[in-house]
């Protein structure tokens, strides 16, 4: 399974050109295919293979194959399986400033509103769109010459139809609480090595543990606590791959206290032991 596009400072493309694409595939049964995170470029998603569920802020939306979403900058995300069996999604991400250049009337009327959220697009793309989405990642792996120019251009088209239906809107509420749910995985992010607990998540966003689970929940679909061992279990799949470190000394490198409770987390959301994870991997 690649990694990269989970990591929430990926650098996506180059400073010259900054769109990447990924195509991301999972054989196994995996609950969370990309786990909760945010960045400041947009994103255009496509499920290739089952039934996927794309959590943006509160709102699920699930499809199947060949359907997609928009998830606009700074919106909190995650991608879960819906079903059982294989899962497949293509991601292209890339920075608002590929599409035009401040101040010019471009960004002006329609980027800056995107980026301060004062103007909504629906996050469910028509599936003539999502057509569109695989004819960009042909042309960004072939790479032939010229390619850029197609990108762009079939990213132009891509907003242009996003815009007749978008409209004018006051999303201060949630992005209060986006910022809320942000300072807590921020915190996660910084600090998941260290001993954490729900009072000391709580703590970050100046909330309740009560109120926090429930905003958590709403806005992720899983818990505070569940996203923590998460993101723990992620880091230290890259411990498994890339070290010959014993199983015990990963677990407490990445906040466990206790390698056979890592253990037990890590067979739950990987669906295999961290030994055996690490044989497949050496193996592949």
């Amino acid at each position: 399974m690649e990694r990269d596009y989970l990591r929430e400072r990926t650098r996506h493309g180059t400073s010259d050109f900054p769109v990447a694409m990924y195509r991301m595939k999972f054989d196994q049964q995996y609950d969370l295919l990309a786990p909760l995170h945010y960045h400041k470029e947009f994103e255009l998603v496509m499920v290739t293979e089952g039934m996927v569920t794309v959590q943006i802020e509160k709102d699920p939306y699930t499809f199947h194959r060949g359907e997609g979403a928009f998830v606009n900058s700074g919106q909190l995300h995650v991608i879960r399986a819906a079903d059982g069996g294989r899962h497949g999604f293509i991601a292209v991400v890339f920075d608002p400033a590929l599409l035009c250049e401040k101040p010019d009337r471009i960004f002006a009327e329609y980027i800056r509103p995107m980026l301060d959220h004062s103007l909504f697009v629906p996050a469910v793309l028509p599936d003539s769109l999502c057509g569109r989405i695989e004819e960009i990642c042909a042309a960004y792996e072939e790479k032939a010459f010229g390619y850029e120019l197609y990108i762009k251009s079939v990213l132009y088209e891509i907003f242009f139809r996003m815009m007749k239906n978008s409209k004018k809107t006051d999303r201060s509420a949630p992005q209060v609480r986006s910022g809320l749910i942000k300072a807590v995985t921020d915190y996660i992010r910084d600090n998941y090595f260290r001993p954490i607990s729900l009072q000391n998540l709580a703590d970050q966003a100046n909330i309740s543990k009560e109120y926090l689970c429930r905003i958590f929940n709403e806005m992720t679909g899983v818990s505070p606590i569940y996203y923590l061992n998460w993101y723990r279990i992620r880091q230290s799949t890259d411990l498994l791959l890339e070290s010959s470190r014993s199983i015990s000394d990963i677990a407490f490198s990445c906040g466990f206290n206790n390698s056979s409770y890592y253990s037990k987390l890590f067979l739950r959301y990987m669906g295999c032991t961290p030994m055996e994870y690490r044989k497949k991997s050496i193996s592949f």
